[in-house]
């Protein structure tokens, strides 16, 4: 049998290699100093952002092969910032290909028990995210994801007067965002950002 049929086996499977998202490794941990029976714990590295000062404030992975009504907890080690809104009852986003195909549910915050401090030099945040279904492929987020390609997507639907340097994906950058838009004409921008974005 594959490792997915085996009732013994509750080992995830974690991917990061598409659009945004930013995991660079799990393992398998099994706490020493808290044991909990029954308990899946992983420990996730974030890669950093790329042109920065190795920030890892943000998430987004895609997991597959759990299994429904078991408990897993992800240990997130590498968030840089001193406090979070997890501290104030925020939520990850989970989003479920089978409740979307099912129920044309699409992101929802989910987890509970969700502990977000500082411990010694590392950050770390304990987010154990509940998994509706048997081997479903879900999606974890820190925010709601809005990729290069959506943002593509939605400049192509502005009207090409004035704003052919948005329109083209050459010469769009995020980095060069800001001297762009100072070339815009003024009541174009105004229009530019009161625009409603559509994901």
């Amino acid at each position: 049998p594959t490792p997915c049929d085996d009732p013994s086996n509750f080992t995830l499977e974690f991917e990061s290699r598409f659009e945004s998202g930013n995991l660079l490794k799990s393992r398998s941990h099994h706490p020493v100093s808290f044991p909990v029976r029954g308990l899946h714990d992983y420990q996730l590295t974030l890669r950093p952002d790329l042109y920065t000062t190795k920030h890892t404030q943000w998430f987004y992975f895609r997991v597959r092969k759990m299994r429904a009504r078991v408990t897993y907890r992800f240990t997130i080690i590498n968030l840089m910032k001193s406090s979070s809104l997890y501290c104030h009852g925020m939520k990850p986003l989970l989003y479920s290909e089978k409740a979307a195909k099912e129920r044309g549910e699409g992101w929802r915050r989910a987890g509970a028990n969700i502990q977000y401090y500082q411990n010694c030099s590392q950050v770390r945040s304990y987010s154990p995210p509940d998994f509706p279904y048997e081997s479903d492929t879900c999606y974890l987020a820190h925010c709601y994801p809005y990729t290069y390609s959506h943002l593509q997507r939605y400049l192509r639907q502005i009207p090409p007067a004035g704003l052919w340097e948005f329109i083209h994906p050459v010469h769009m950058c995020f980095v060069d965002l800001e001297k762009t838009m100072s070339r815009v004409v003024s009541g174009v921008r105004g229009a530019f950002l009161r625009a409603p974005v559509s994901v």
